[in-house]
């Protein structure tokens, strides 16, 4: 995936903190400034305990309902974005920590956002939004730490 931010949330200190947010709201500025394409939302998580135990919800929205949205989902330890591998736009969203199977861990949940123009077929966030992008991340499996290629 290919960050939409200069490093994750969850590696900021204060200043870095501040950063990350103005980052956050220059891409909500850049939505806006988009065409309000239909959109479907599709909801997992990422935590073990939450992904064995829940099922991807789908919504049917709009796109610049997606702040909205997200704000809704509970981001109690901020979001990082990206544009994935099939240039939809993707929110990875940390709510609050808690104990399961032993473990401290905090409820991830992905947002990825798919968007469609008047004729249906599908939009490039990746062109879209290129003057944003600013790294290449990997997001490790059951880890869900976010590293730096």
């Amino acid at each position: 995936m290919k960050a939409l931010n200069k490093e994750s949330i969850l590696d900021c200190d204060e200043l870095e903190t501040e950063l990350h947010d103005a980052e956050i709201r220059q891409l909500d500025e850049q939505i806006f400034l988009m065409p309000n394409y239909p959109c479907e939302f599709e909801v997992t998580f990422l935590d073990d305990y939450h992904e064995k135990h829940n099922y991807p919800l789908f919504y049917e929205s709009y796109l610049q309902n997606i702040m909205e949205f997200l704000e809704s989902q509970g981001i109690k330890n901020g979001v990082d974005a990206f544009v994935d591998d099939h240039q939809n736009l993707v929110f990875v969203l940390y709510g609050q920590g808690y104990r399961a199977e032993g473990k401290e861990v905090i409820l991830t949940t992905q947002v990825t956002v798919k968007a469609y123009d008047e004729d249906k077929q599908p939009i490039n966030f990746a062109n879209l939004l290129d003057s944003l992008i600013v790294s290449e991340y990997q997001i490790e499996p059951n880890l869900w730490e976010v590293s730096h290629d």
